[in-house]
């Protein structure tokens, strides 16, 4: 299900293609899609981007510190809404290399190249505080084939009536969410907001249909950078030492829409 036409391509691929502005979506469908994430997420608090780039699906407002992770240092440190951000390939390493919980957590446009979805959505889970919120942005139509998994390209073939279905069947599988919000932007661009469910107060465990004890906290080989336009005082250093330390994580593309019955 979770195979690539380009499996271990992609520090190779995000390396040659990072510097080169996103292309996925416009400024004003950009602009339509933050409109509708930023009113779902906490007006105060620590937001994860997942899976950054050069530009988030929602803006950074005052009270909000944002942390990204993604493949490329370069277009990271080019983003105006990361306070800071890590390089870090969820596909070699599904885990988060951040030892703190976050408020919200938002993955845009990369949900499709993820070898490991369910694993990954688990070690989400354990970093959103109860009742945190979990976005996830993506297309019908604008992404990679290539890169993405064979039951992105074929959900049909899976037992999945379309990309929507494979969005909902990643979240079942991973457990510990509740579907709160769903939005359709410009027919095929979909927005899914579910939330970290609560802790069962019995057991001191979140109510989860499958648990597992990944293990969490800060990796030794992640590196944390500053944003570049946050501190422009270290532009060069960070964009520099980025192009190499592109290597790890993932970038993003998009697909339709779940809604509790979803088309």
């Amino acid at each position: 299900d979770y195979l690539r036409q380009s499996v271990g391509l992609d520090q190779v691929r995000w390396r040659r293609t990072e510097h080169i502005y996103d292309t996925y979506i416009d400024p004003s469908t950009r602009e339509r899609l933050k409109q509708a994430v930023n009113p779902l997420l906490p007006e105060h608090g620590v937001i994860l981007d997942l899976m950054a780039g050069q530009e988030s699906v929602f803006s950074r407002r005052e009270g909000q510190t944002v942390k990204g992770i993604g493949l490329g240092g370069y277009s990271m440190g080019r983003n105006p809404v990361l306070s800071e951000f890590i390089v870090h390939d969820l596909n070699q390493d599904p885990s988060i290399p951040y030892d703190e919980l976050f408020d919200a957590v938002v993955i845009s446009f990369g949900i499709m190249y993820l070898t490991d979805p369910t694993r990954i959505l688990r070690a989400i889970h354990q970093r959103l505080q109860p009742g945190g919120k979990l976005i996830i942005v993506f297309s019908s139509l604008n992404f990679d084939a290539s890169a993405a998994t064979d039951v992105w390209n074929r959900p049909q073939a899976h037992g999945l009536e379309n990309r929507a279905g494979v969005v909902q069947d990643y979240l079942r599988q991973a457990g510990g969410f509740d579907v709160i919000d769903q939005t359709v932007v410009d027919d095929h661009f979909s927005i899914v907001s579910v939330t970290r469910m609560p802790d069962d107060p019995e057991s001191g465990l979140s109510r989860r249909s499958d648990p597992d004890d990944l293990s969490s906290g800060l990796l030794p080989q992640a590196t944390r950078w500053p944003s570049l336009r946050s501190l422009p005082g270290q532009l060069g250093k960070a964009a520099g030492f980025g192009l190499l330390m592109m290597p790890l994580a993932l970038t993003v593309t998009l697909s339709p829409l779940w809604t509790r019955s979803l088309v």
